[in-house]
């Protein structure tokens, strides 16, 4: 349930057998403990993070990850809609032909413009989105945030995937789903891995622990020299 440690630095943790001995955790009542403490976590951090999104777009590495995942979206978005409406054409185009081929005697009807079936169709970003397109956008978020917290690599738990389905505007319970469901995979895959390599577990637990502490010491570093930087230029 810490930040940062979370599963990644927990199941190896409950494993070690070097720490605990006799009493370390086997690998299934690790990914237990872990699957049930980030499910709790879920919660809490939807609870924490929804009413302070304003604010959590106003910090720099937050703004970057949300705008590259929002244009994500967007793009996505766009494809489906471009795609939709060639295949929409097509189909138009088709019955267009066979009703020419139907009347083909009788006196020629009024002219319509049809283009041609293979043509790219650009989607509009800026026009009024449909209730389809806007739910169709939703899971798209939906989608972003639960493949973000379901790797297994640094940084990416419930407690930042939490903050991310605040800024992608993800209701309350389309969050915790995301979130849960990703937390299970995410212990699942870092449990079997542990399972795996369990005589390495120590080792693991070790190199674990140097890169959080790197990771909080430059942080904290690189907040001393911008504060520096700060008042220098002031």
């Amino acid at each position: 349930m810490v930040p940062l440690i979370e599963s990644k630095g927990a199941i190896p943790l409950g494993m070690s057998v070097g720490m605990w001995g006799d009493a370390a955790l086997s690998a299934v009542s690790a990914w237990l403990a872990t699957v049930l403490g980030g499910v709790i976590v879920s919660f809490v951090a939807v609870a924490i993070f929804l009413p302070f999104r304003k604010l959590l777009e106003k910090i720099k590495i937050f703004k970057k990850l949300f705008a590259h995942c929002d244009r994500a979206v967007i793009e996505w978005l766009a494809r489906r809609q471009e795609k939709k409406q060639i295949r929409k054409t097509k189909r138009e185009f088709k019955k267009a032909q066979a009703r020419k081929k139907s009347t083909i005697s009788s006196p020629a009807p009024a002219e319509v413009a049809f283009t041609n079936p293979n043509t790219s169709i650009s989607f509009i970003a800026h026009s009024t989105p449909t209730k389809k397109a806007e739910r169709s956008a939703m899971w798209g978020r939906f989608l972003i945030a639960f493949v973000f917290c379901a790797l297994p690599i640094p940084l990416s738990g419930v407690w930042t995937a939490g903050a991310l389905c605040s800024v992608l505007k993800l209701d309350f319970w389309r969050s915790i789903l995301a979130l849960s469901v990703a937390n299970t995979i995410d212990c699942s895959l870092v449990a079997i891995f542990c399972f795996w390599l369990e005589d390495y577990i120590d080792l693991m637990l070790t190199i674990i622990m140097l890169i959080l502490v790197f990771i909080v010491i430059y942080q904290i570093l690189k907040f001393i020299v911008l504060r520096k930087q700060n008042a220098n230029n002031a």
